[in-house]
């Protein structure tokens, strides 16, 4: 009965009730459209990994190394062949790591997320370098090579891998 009241109100002119429907109408319609455009925002924003050049890396702290005293073995073996120490078939052989150990440095491609083993952030190509050139240069050995092999994945994550020959 109250209902079929309310409806004669409304079809006979209660225009305070229809005002009163029709805002709680646009507050439902804008709440649901602000949770859509919020969504369709969040995708919009995905994370994007900030990447870098392995092969740079590896050039800075080779040169990092070399301006530290060390000597690379590339360089080393070139200068033997050269005084004719070394004939070219064994050049052939060692270059550029042959009787060297090495251990691995393995930082993420990730930019935004490469640290040190310690947690320390390496913001930079700059930085990664020098982390690497650093541990290196702790060697008493002077000769040296770094070479970048490849990516590994570990726990959800992708690492670039910089072999550090002694």
């Amino acid at each position: 009965m109250q209902a079929a009241t309310d409806m004669m109100c409304l079809l006979s002119g209660g225009k305070g009730q229809v005002h009163i429907m029709i805002k709680k109408l646009t507050a439902v319609l804008l709440s649901v459209a602000l949770i859509l455009g919020c969504a369709g925002e969040a995708q919009a924003a995905k994370y994007k990994p900030k990447r870098y050049d392995p092969d740079k890396v590896v050039a800075k702290a080779m040169k990092l190394c070399i301006k530290g005293g060390m000597i690379s073995t590339a360089d080393n073996l070139d200068d033997l062949l050269e005084e004719g120490r070394i004939t070219q078939e064994e050049y052939d052989d060692y270059y550029p790591t042959d009787g060297l150990g090495y251990y691995s440095v393995f930082v993420n491609t990730d930019l935004k997320k490469a640290t040190t083993i310690g947690g320390r952030r390496l913001k930079s190509v700059n930085a990664i370098a020098k982390h690497i050139a650093g541990m290196l240069l702790l060697e008493k050995e002077p000769y040296f090579y770094i070479e970048y092999t490849g990516k590994t994945k570990y726990a959800g994550n992708t690492f670039y891998e910089f072999r550090c020959y002694r």
